[in-house]
This record gives structure tokens, sequence and C-alpha cells, in this order.
């Protein structure tokens, strides 16, 4: 049977008398479901208002909404609205062995255990919104015009406030039963996921009175997200920090949790280094309350999937352990909570087991997304329904011959696909993102919409696009790429990795606006903003040269149609070749891919997890490094049967003929296996140390070279490996690194910012630049002084080397020359930056390379120096690079500006070209403009429009108040030190 079934039985089928739920004790899963959310709507169509909370049901009330009730989730049965997962974790695992046995999952009574005494407690708590003050309500209007919730998140909501409860009264019971709130929920692309996020964060914040680390996947997600919710900052008083590039203090500032709490907004990476932090300075327990993981199934990825396995591992293993200052006070609290979110997941069961997670999901979405093929000029819907069939023809249902009768005969040759009927069908009063394969098609379909759409488009808007224009031009020192400059006259722009953050911001604001129309792009979009289209277009089913997979495609699509944005249907339509049609049946019918653990893949990355656990004093013993692997999802995948098949193997051996050493070896579970490799290669690297063997273990004179012997021995960290931590530098590079710097102080060349430079150009992109221009190397390098070219030779780059390479490529050459010579052409990239304050574009011109690729450049720079920054306060010997280096970060991070307009640059809104108009106009500091009012910055700086200066006046007296305010923070931590001591 399976789960929906079991759930739609339990409330079908038992009684709805709240009198009767009373007096037994327990309550049954329709009578919670009745009192909590009153009834289901039809699909697609109502929501469950704020207002219709009930703050008192009766049994008539009850039996009506039973009805009601009843018939809802028929209908939820049967269109897949409602799924929902009460899981326990540790009969999942228990059960793994026996392949996930479903069948005792799903009879056992989880759903009426997950609903016990939820309606009594709902009712007590009315007068909150979902346990939350009632100013929330008020809130989410003003400020989104959210007035209702879908009858999932009110549903969620509920069931996540019964779960708080009971916890709290179990902590205050002193009970040690039942204290996990931890969430997984999945629900579809626009089905309102990251509202229920925001409202469990606030919660946190305002309720539990502690900070929130909220991890979303991307640079640009995060600062959307913190633009977004720094009004409801502002409103209820607390701290929103961004962790993402550069920014983001490590450790972060200490905040008395009774006056102000913070939300930490960061990346993946970032929210690493926060956690270590917080772990170092024994602050997490007491300090996070809540760690909210958005895009969870990028857990699955090969090197970011890893770093959000440790992130969440380390969680859970911390959350079971009491901090210092709790012990002292002899105090506890609630483990830290996590809730992760996602789309959809193929092995949703082995992560909701890793997370011991509730597991809820629906597949609601409140605006229909139609799905569509086309192959040859035919467009066939997909049958949702029978997307089981084994047959292409059942599935694949044709509706209608596209209309290309208009065509010319040159349109035809162009443009065989269609693309210009499928675009006129939509543009310019609904909007469509059309997914091309590579960055040159992007361009190129944006040209081709351009050269044959109706002119008739170039009045839609016309002023708002000029302007949009003028700004583009404004970024680049004015300059605009041909491209752009045709295209954007239609309402159409291009997307993807060439362009500058800037002008990708630009374009993606006017796209929401409704100033541009369609935008041609690549799929990292579809990963990335929030820009939903009415059509989604899909040119090929490939990305570059590798079929999409199946994750890939549903994220596409994902982007069509969004509520509040796009009212009526959504449509995708993908299009093929008659050679791809098994492909594309297999890509929209085959399963999802299976989310597997990165630390069973990559060994680099068991590693980096090994090395930080004995870093951050987390554990020193082998054998304890493997109590907290099974804390991983590796474990959860891999580790149960492993040491399952070892124990029965030991059992069968004659330990009598064994020595006690043997038999200690023996002992060794096999999984064990991997972490003595990360060991041994982290003692290897003298990256780590061993101390002793633990007492009553193994002889002294065991030699280490046996892997296992490494299971009962304590291990130290050296400084070499604290710097790498610290660092988050490639363990496979700390040796180049350090040798790098060792023989920079030897020779270091300061008559310039040349020789810091290389040694602040990442290793990991050399390897992107595929080819080097040695007619511009040469140039360039025939223009550096004595003093720049003294630098190069010291590094190992001579001018006559460069010449071997210009006119003869096969020149003989070491290999590690090669990887000199490319990275000190990258350095000489940011050099011309750096020394000349020419723009990207400019720039980005003389070396031939994408503009995108060449701010790629800086701003890994930026990231890479503060790593190195601070692998060197790590490090005594490299005292001399401290000083040197910390002006190098915000300046790289801001493109290499001049450092009396980088203050400027960090007020909301403002980019480089609005930066420079407001130094002119005489606002050279944060205070400056902070001082000013309206009226006179309009009137002194161009084209500035009253709201753009609100904007800007606002964002610097944020900046003041939070400067302000972090300082009376250190002065009341240092009181309360003196008070301590």
């Amino acid at each position: 049977m399976k789960r929906s079934e079991s759930l739609f039985n339990d409330i079908t089928n038992k009684p709805n008398n709240l009198e009767h739920v009373k007096s037994n004790g327990l309550n049954t899963s329709k009578t919670i479901i009745e009192t909590a959310s009153k009834s289901y709507r039809e699909p697609f169509g109502k929501f469950e208002s704020f207002d219709s909370i009930p703050s008192s049901v009766s049994s008539s009330e009850s039996q009506k909404s039973s009805q009601t009730q009843d018939s809802g989730i028929k209908r939820a049965k049967f269109s897949h609205e409602c799924v929902t997962f009460d899981f326990d974790s540790q009969k999942y695992f228990n059960s793994k062995s026996d392949e996930l046995n479903q069948d005792k999952l799903n009879s056992s009574n989880d759903s009426d255990l997950s609903f016990q005494n939820m309606a009594l407690e709902f009712l007590e708590c009315s007068n909150t919104f979902y346990g939350l003050p009632l100013t929330i309500k008020d809130l989410l209007k003003k400020l989104r015009n959210i007035t209702c919730l879908y009858d999932w998140q009110h549903e969620l909501l509920t069931i996540m406030q019964q779960k708080y409860q009971a916890a709290m009264r179990n902590l205050n019971n002193k009970s040690e039963k039942d204290l996990n709130t931890n969430l997984l929920y999945l629900s579809p692309t626009s089905g309102g996921k990251t509202l229920v996020a925001e409202l469990l964060i606030l919660h946190c914040l305002l309720v539990k009175k502690k900070n929130v680390i909220f991890i979303m996947p991307f640079v640009s997600i995060v600062q959307e997200k913190v633009l977004q919710i720094s009004d409801f900052a502002e409103e209820l008083n607390f701290h929103v920090e961004e962790y993402a590039g550069v920014k983001g203090t490590i450790p972060p500032l200490k905040r008395q949790l009774n006056k102000k709490r913070t939300l930490f907004i960061c990346t993946i990476e970032k929210a690493h280094s926060l956690v270590n932090s917080l772990i170092e300075t024994d602050r997490l327990r007491d300090e996070i309350g809540l760690v909210c993981a958005d895009e969870f199934h990028m857990i699955g990825e090969d090197s970011r999937g890893a770093i959000y396995e440790m992130i969440l591992s380390k969680i859970k293993y911390c959350s079971n352990i009491s901090s210092s200052k709790m012990v002292k006070n002899e105090t506890k609290s609630l483990p830290i909570q996590i809730v992760a979110t996602t789309a959809t997941l193929e092995n949703k069961l082995e992560l909701a087991s890793f997370l011991n997670a509730y597991l809820y999901e629906r597949n609601f979405r409140p605006v229909e997304l139609k799905e569509y093929v086309k192959m040859d000029q035919q467009i066939f819907e997909v049958d949702k329904r029978l997307k089981n069939e084994l047959e292409t023809e059942s599935i694949f249902k044709p509706v209608r011959q596209l209309d290309m009768s208009f065509y010319t005969n040159e349109m035809k040759k162009n443009d065989m696909d269609g693309l210009i009927a499928l675009v006129r069908e939509v543009i310019p009063n609904e909007s469509c993102l059309i997914f091309c394969p590579s960055k040159k098609n992007c361009e190129n379909v944006a040209s081709l919409l351009a050269t044959y759409l109706q002119p008739e488009l170039k009045k839609y808007k016309r002023e708002q696009k000029l302007k949009l224009f003028q700004e583009l031009k404004e970024e680049n020192g004015n300059n605009i790429c041909p491209v752009l400059r045709q295209s954007l006259q239609f309402g159409i722009a291009y997307h993807h990795s060439g362009l500058t953050t800037e002008e990708r911001q630009l374009i993606e604001s006017a796209y929401r606006e409704g100033i541009l129309c369609l935008i041609t792009c690549t799929s990292t979009l579809a990963a990335g903003v929030n820009l939903p289209a009415k059509r989604v277009i899909i040119r090929s089913p490939y990305v570059a040269v590798d079929f999409m997979t199946n994750t890939s495609y549903k994220q596409m699509i994902g982007r069509a149609g969004r509520a509040g944005l796009i009212d009526s249907i959504g449509v995708s339509i993908l299009l093929f070749k008659s050679l791809d049609k098994q492909k594309v049946f297999d890509l929209i019918t085959g399963p999802l891919k299976k989310c597997q653990s990165a630390l069973q893949i990559d060994s680099k990355a068991l590693r980096v997890l090994v090395l930080s656990l004995i870093g951050l004093n987390m554990t020193h013993l082998g054998s304890q490094i493997l109590i907290f692997i099974k804390q991983t999802l590796f474990y959860v995948q891999q580790g149960a049967n492993m040491f399952k098949q070892n124990m029965d193997q030991i059992s069968e051996q004659p330990v009598n003929e064994l020595s006690q050493d043997q038999k200690m070896l023996n002992l060794v579970p096999e999984e064990f296996l991997l972490i003595s490799q990360a060991l041994d290669y982290l003692l290897k690297k003298n990256l780590i140390k061993i101390n002793n063997k633990a007492e009553g273990t193994l002889s002294p004179n065991v030699s280490n070279e046996n892997l296992k012997v490494l299971y009962y021995c304590n291990f130290e960290i050296t400084k070499l490996g604290q710097a790498a931590i610290k660092g988050n530098v490639d363990l496979d590079l700390v040796d180049l690194l350090y040798n790098d710097l060792k023989i920079g102080l030897k020779n270091m060349v300061l008559a310039n910012y040349l020789h810091l430079l290389y040694l602040c150009t990442p290793y990991d992109l050399v390897n992107n630049l595929n080819n080097v221009d040695y007619d511009v190397y040469t140039h360039k390098f025939g223009n550096l002084d004595e003093d720049e070219v003294r630098c190069a030779k010291t590094i190992g780059i001579s001018e006559e080397y460069l010449q071997r390479k210009r006119f003869n490529n096969k020149a003989s050459s070491k290999k590690i020359d090669d990887f000199v010579i490319k990275r000190f052409y990258m350095t000489l990239i940011i050099y011309e930056l750096w020394k000349t304050h020419n723009s990207i574009w400019k720039v980005s011109s003389e070396f031939g390379l994408d503009r995108g690729f060449v701010q790629q450049i800086v701003q890994s720079a930026a990231s890479f120096t503060s790593g190195v920054l601070h692998f060197c306060e790590n490090l005594d010997e490299f005292w001399p690079y401290k000083n040197m280096l910390t002006e190098f970060t915000k300046r790289l991070q801001f493109n290499c500006s001049s450092a009396d307009i980088i203050p400027l640059l960090e007020l909301e809104g403002v980019r480089l070209a609005r930066a420079k108009q407001l130094y002119m106009a005489g606002y050279k500091s944060i205070e400056d403009v902070a001082g000013g009012n309206v009226d006179d910055m309009i009137a002194k700086v161009k084209n500035m429009i009253p709201t753009v200066a609100k904007k800007i006046i606002r964002s610097a007296k944020k900046i003041l108040k939070e400067k302000i305010e972090n300082l009376q923070s250190e002065a009341d931590n240092l009181l309360l030190q003196l008070s301590l001591e």
C-alpha cells in the first residue's frame, strides 16, 4: 500500500467527533486535519485565508468540515495534490537492509502520532499566527501583498507549531524524548516553499530568540534574498547579514541575543566557514536555533554537495552536545533545528533519514504547467497521466501544426526551428524565456529574433528601453555590444556568464518590470534568480554537447508560470529532432537522479571533513571520527550494510589463534578504510600529526603503515593544517601556496603591486583559460616598466620565452612553466584593471576575453586573497603578508575600482557608474550621503530620480546605524567579560 493511500484511508474511515478525541487522549488524523485546516480546497483554486484560522470548533462544525474534508482529500488523492509523510527515520534505517520495506513503514501509526493533540493545541494558540505575533500577518500584506496561505502551507505550519510546542513541553519536563523538530519538505517550483521557510525563520528569531543560518546556492540568490527580507528586519528589529563572496565576518560579531538576533544569509561555501567558526568558538549551540537549507537537492552534486553534507552533519553532531556555557549554568535547550526544502527528490526517504527529519511532500502548483514538445513543425502535448507508458506515441499527443505561413524563404532558411512563430504568439504582452545550448547560441537567437520580428515591437515601452540602453552603456564605459544594441529595441536581451554581474542585474530587473519581454539564456539561469515566464522554450535537449538531465529539464520548465506574476497557465515547449525522440521520452518520463553522498565519490571531500573535525577539536581519536561519520549521508547510504557485513566476517574468525594486537586490528570496522586513507594523506602532507595511541588498545611498537592502526590513534592538527582550514585552501594545493609565499618573502618586488597580485591570482581558474593570445601577451609584457619586468623574472617569466611561444607553440617547456605562464597572464589582466582603472569592457576587449570571464577572474581573486590572508594569519612566518593583503580583498571585490569610491559601492543599488557620479557631486563618503537630502542629490547628480535618491540615502543611514550597533555590541561584550571577571 502506498503511503498516500494509507493516509487517505486514515482520514476517510476514522471517527470525527472532537469530544471522542478528548476522552480517548489520542487525536485521529481526520479530526485533527479538520480542526486545523477546516477543509481542503479545489486544486489551484482557493486558499486558506489568514482570517479563517478558527478560534473555536464545535462538533457540528467538525461534522460539516468532515464532508468537505473527505471530498477534498479524495480529489487530492487522484490529482496527487496531497501526499504527506510523517517519517520515522529510525524505522527506515532499521529496515534499510530489507530494501526499504514500504509496507512495514506504511502500516505504522505515524500519521496518527504526528497529529496527536494538534487540534487542542492549535486552539490554545489561536491568538497567534502559527506561534508568531499577529503583526506578521499585517507585515506580509504590507510588504509582500500576501493576504492568504495555500492549504498545504497552512497545514505544514500548523504541524510544525504543534511539534515545537510538544518539544518545548518535553524540554520543560526535563524529558529527553521528542525534542527533534527537523523538517524536510518538498513542493514544486513556485508552490510557495520559500514563504514557509521564512515564517519558520521568523519564528526562530522572534519566539526562540536565536540566530538563524539560511543557506542558498548562489551569490545572486543570496543578494536577492537579503534585499527581500531587509524590510522585515527593519520592522521586526533583527539583523540581516550577507555571507557571499568576500562578504561576511568570520567569526561573526557576537551580539546579546536578548537585544537583537541575526539572520545570516549565506552561500554554501560561506555557510561552512561560518559554522566552523561558531564551532571553534563554542558559540554554535548557544546562538543558532535554526539552519535552513534551500535547494537541498544540491547535496548530490560532486563538490558543493560535499560541503552541504559537511555543514548539516556538523550541525546534527553538535546539536547533541551541550556548550560549555550550558554545562556551567546547567541549562538545556532544544537541538538546532534543520529545515531543508527543494522541489523534488528521488531518494527522499534516505535524505529524511540523514536529517532525522519529518518528511512532508505536496505536489501543488498555484499556476498550472502544461508541457509540450515540438518535433519538426508538429507540437505535441505531454500527457502526464500516461508517464508510465512505454511508447512515445502514448504520452506525446499531437495538438497542432506550427503556423509558419508568414515566413519568407530567408526566414525559413535562418529559422528552421520556428522560434519566431513561437515567440510571436506570446510577446510583448506576455514574457518568454528561451534556453539555449551555449552562450554563442544565446546571442545568435537574440540577433535572429531582432532581425525578423515585426518592427511595431520597437514602439512598445520605448522610453523605458532607451533608459535601460543608457544604463548598460554607462556600466561599460559608454560601450554596448552590437547584439544588445540591436535586440533591446525589441525588448529582447541575452543572459549568460559572458556578461558582467552589473549587466545581468540590469537585464533581470528590466525583465521583472516588463521592459524586456524575452530573454535568451543558458541553463544556469534556471538554477539562479527568480525570473518566471508565461512561456519557456527549450531550444535543444542538449547543454553544450551533453544531453540534458531531467533535473535540468525540470528546473527550466519550472520557470513557466508563477503565482502573482503569471496568472494563467504556464507553458513549456521542448524542441528536438526526430533522432532524439526516444531520448526525449526517457528525459520526460525517467526518474530523477538519486542524490548520492559526495563523500563516497570524492576522496578530497572526505579529507577536508576529517581535517576540519580534528582542527575544530570535535574529535581526535580515529574511532571517534567514525562515530561522526555516522551522522553523514554517506553512512546512511553505505555504512550500515558495510558494518553489518564486517561484523559477520569477524565472528567467523578463529580469534583464539590471534595475538592481542591482531584481535584489535580485526575489530576495526570496514567502513574505516576510507577514513584511514584520508588520515594517511593528511599525515603525509604534514597537515596533522599523531600524538599517541589510545591507552589499552595496541602495543607502542605496532607500525602505522598498517592503516587500521590509525583507528586507535590520537591526532592533532598542525599549524599548516590549521592554516589550510582557515584559508579554505584546496588541500592538494597547500604545498604550492606555501612554497609560493615562502619564495615571495625572499624575492618580493614591492616597487609595485604586480608581485602581490600574482600571489593572489587563484590557481583553480588557470585551467579555465583555454587559449593564451601570445600576441597580446608579448605586447603587454613589452609595456612593463623595469621594476615590473624584474617581478616577472623573479616569478620565472622572460620576454624571450614568450616570443618563442608566440612564434612556435610547440616550443619545449615544462608543464609547470605553462601553468605559471597562464597564471601570470591572468595576473596581467587584474593588474591592468588595478593600475589603469579602465572598465572591464575595455580590458576584456584588449585581452580578447568575455567581460564576464574577466570579472570572474577578479572576483575569484578577491575570494582567494581573503583565503590567503587567513592562511598567513595562522602561520607566524608569513606575518609580513597580513598588512599587505588586508586592503587587497575589498578593492578586488569591487573590480579593482579606485579606493576613493569603494565606500560608495557598498550602498544598495549603487554600481560603478553611479558611484563615480556621486563622488563627482561631492558625496565622497557614506556620511556625506547619509547627511544629504533628496532634492540636493537630484540637482547635483545626472539622471537621478526621487525614488532612487531616497533609496540611496536610506541605505547610507542603515549602514551607519549598523556600524553604531556593532560598536555597541562590542562594548556590551567587553562589559560582560569585565563583570564575569
